[in-house]
This record gives C-alpha cells, sequence and structure tokens, in this order.
C-alpha cells in the first residue's frame, strides 16, 4: 500500500510540469489574481476564464512564429481593462505588458513563462 502511495505521488509530481512542447505562462495582476496556464508551443489557442462575483478575467494566448507569445487579457467588474498584444516571455523576471491607473490605485499586468 505504501509503494502504491509512493508511485501516485511520483505521477502526480510528473504530471505537474510542462513538456518541450508547452510552457506554463504565468500571468500575475498585481491588485489581486495570479493565473497560471499551460500553452501549447505548437500555436494551438489556450483561454482561461475565471469568474468571481462579478468579476471576470479571461486570459487568450498563443504562441506564434520565433516564440513569441499573444497574449489577449481582458478583466471585467469594478476596475474593468483590455490589454493585447505580443511578447517574447522572459523565463525569469516578469516582463510588465501594462500599468493601468484606477482612480489613487493601479494595477501592474506582468508575465513570464517557464518549462515547469
Amino acid at each position: 500500500m505504501k509503494l502504491t502511495l509512493a508511485l501516485f505521488a511520483l505521477l502526480a509530481g510528473s504530471n505537474a510540469h510542462a513538456d518541450s512542447s508547452s510552457a506554463i505562462v504565468h500571468v500575475g495582476l498585481s491588485d489581486g489574481g495570479q493565473y497560471d496556464v499551460t500553452v501549447a508551443r505548437d500555436g494551438m489557442p489556450t483561454t482561461l476564464m475565471v469568474r468571481d462575483g462579478s468579476d471576470a478575467v479571461e486570459i487568450h494566448l498563443r504562441f506564434a512564429d520565433a516564440g513569441k507569445l499573444r497574449y489577449d487579457i481582458k478583466r471585467s467588474g469594478n476596475r474593468p481593462f483590455s490589454l493585447e498584444g505580443e511578447t517574447v516571455p522572459p523565463r525569469g523576471r516578469p516582463a510588465l505588458l501594462g500599468h493601468l491607473p484606477f482612480g489613487r490605485n493601479a494595477c501592474d499586468v506582468l508575465l513570464r513563462a517557464t518549462d515547469d
């Protein structure tokens, strides 16, 4: 029984990593929200939609030519915004995609990619 649980834990841990045909894209909103999305490198579009009460976040990601990542990030609710563009996602420190002022506050949209 212990061997079965150990094997299951090993398999579950190995499934949490992206393989060479995909990357994990981390999108962060400084005013709340961190979203991790597995995106295929072959150009297949990936969409993540999250709803929390009256607020909703919609993230569309797709790798394009030369490793560039096309993104379309929208939020509706109290502080809505829409960002779209193309970037080569950094592997270390996140790239700042946008700094969106909302009255006295602001929201930074950050993005980076990892293989795990």
